[in-house]
C-alpha cells in the first residue's frame, strides 16, 4: 500500500508538472507596451509634384519594418535599424493622398493614418492611439547644400548608406568596379542624402544637366554658387546650375556606374572614364590591395577632370573620399 500511494503520488506530479508546461507554451504573448509600438513619421512641410518627399521615421524597439500605402496600395517601405528608418516616394500627381504607415512586429502590427496634400503644405499634425503614433510635418527650412556643414546624425548616415549598397554592391560585382568608391563618392558629394540636389533629384553625385532647360528631366539649384561664370541677378535665368533628375536613388547609382565609369551608351558625353576602371581591374587582377586600387582609381578620376578644374581644395578630392571609406568600413564591399 505504502508503494502504491508513492506512485501515485508520483503520477499526480508529472501530471501537475505536464499541466503547467502546457499552459506555458500556448499563453498569449502579452501585449506590445506603447513604448514598443510607438511610431512617429516626419516629412517636409512642403509636397510638390515630381519631388521626392522623404519620411523620417522614428520607431519602437519591436518594429522591424515599415510599409508605407497610399490610398490603399503600397508604395514605398524601409527597414528599421537602431530605431530608426528612412522611405522616399515620389508623387507625379496633385491631390489629397491618404497614406498609412504599417509597422510590422512580431506580434500586432502598428497602424498610423494621415493625409499629405500633394502640391501644398500638407495637413496638420495627426495623432492616434494616444500619443503612440503620430505624423508629423517638418519646419519649412531650406534644405542643405553641398556647402553646410550642418552636423549629421550617425543614423542618418548608415541608413544612407544602407539605401544604397545593394544597388552599389550588385553592379560592382556585375562590372567589376569598386562599390566603395561609388557609395563613398555618393557619400561625399551628397552629404550621405542631405543635400537640395539628392533630396528634389535623387541626384547623389551632383551630375549636371547641359541641355535646354526641362523641369521633368532636370532640377535647378537656385543656391547653386557661381564657378566662374557670369554673375546674373536672376538665377532662374542661369544654364549652369540644372543637375540631372532622377526616379530614384537606384536609377542614379545605376547611371553613374554605367555611364560614368564605363560609358555604356555614350549618354555622358563630358568625359570617357572607362579606361580608369580598365586600370583599376587591371590593378586587381595583378595582385594589388584593394585601398590602394582604390586610391589610384579615385587619383586618376581627378586627373581626367571628374572634379572639374582642380580649383583650391579639390585636388584633396582622392583623401577625402577614402577617408569616407575607410570610416564607413566600405573597403569590405569590394
Amino acid at each position: 500500500m505504502v508503494h502504491l500511494s508513492t506512485l501515485t503520488r508520483l503520477c499526480y506530479v508529472l501530471l501537475l508538472g505536464f499541466i503547467l508546461t502546457l499552459g506555458k507554451n500556448t499563453s498569449h504573448a502579452s501585449p506590445l507596451t506603447a513604448r514598443e509600438k510607438s511610431l512617429i513619421v516626419q516629412y517636409a512641410g512642403y509636397v510638390g509634384v515630381k519631388s521626392t518627399v522623404i519620411f523620417s521615421i522614428t520607431a519602437g524597439r519591436e518594429i522591424k519594418e515599415v510599409k508605407i500605402q497610399a490610398n490603399g496600395t503600397t508604395i514605398t517601405g524601409c527597414p528599421i535599424i537602431g530605431n530608426k528608418g528612412e522611405a522616399s516616394f515620389t508623387f507625379y500627381y496633385k491631390g489629397e493622398k491618404k497614406l498609412t504607415f504599417v509597422g510590422i512586429t512580431n506580434d500586432e502590427n502598428v497602424l498610423l493614418h494621415g493625409n499629405i496634400v500633394v502640391g501644398d503644405k500638407g495637413t496638420a499634425p495627426t495623432t492616434y492611439n494616444n500619443s503612440v503614433a503620430t505624423l508629423l510635418t517638418s519646419p519649412d527650412s531650406p534644405r542643405k547644400t553641398r556647402t553646410d556643414d550642418g552636423p549629421i546624425s550617425p543614423e542618418q548616415c548608415k541608413l544612407f548608406i544602407e539605401s544604397i549598397k545593394s544597388d552599389a554592391v550588385i553592379l560592382a560585382r556585375r562590372y567589376n568596379v569598386p562599390a566603395s568608391a561609388v557609395i563613398g563618392m555618393a557619400v561625399l558629394e551628397s552629404g550621405y542624402g542631405t543635400s537640395k540636389v539628392a533630396y528634389n533629384a535623387n541626384n547623389l553625385f551632383g551630375l549636371k544637366y547641359w541641355g535646354k532647360p526641362n523641369t521633368a528631366v532636370a532640377y535647378q539649384l537656385l543656391e547653386q554658387p557661381y564657378e566662374g561664370h557670369k554673375p546674373l541677378r536672376d538665377a532662374t535665368q542661369r544654364t549652369d546650375n540644372w543637375y540631372r533628375k532622377f526616379s530614384s536613388r537606384s536609377e542614379c547609382v545605376s547611371f553613374f556606374v554605367e555611364e560614368l565609369f564605363l560609358n555604356k551608351t555614350g549618354k555622358w558625353k563630358t568625359n570617357d572614364y572607362s579606361s580608369v576602371i580598365r586600370n583599376y581591374q587591371r590593378n586587381r587582377a595583378d595582385g594589388m590591395d584593394k585601398e590602394t586600387a582604390v586610391a589610384l582609381f579615385l587619383n586618376e578620376m581627378v586627373k581626367k577632370g571628374y572634379t572639374g578644374r582642380l580649383k583650391k581644395g579639390e585636388g584633396d578630392y582622392p583623401l577625402r573620399v577614402l577617408s569616407t571609406i575607410r570610416n564607413n568600413n566600405l573597403l569590405a564591399l569590394d
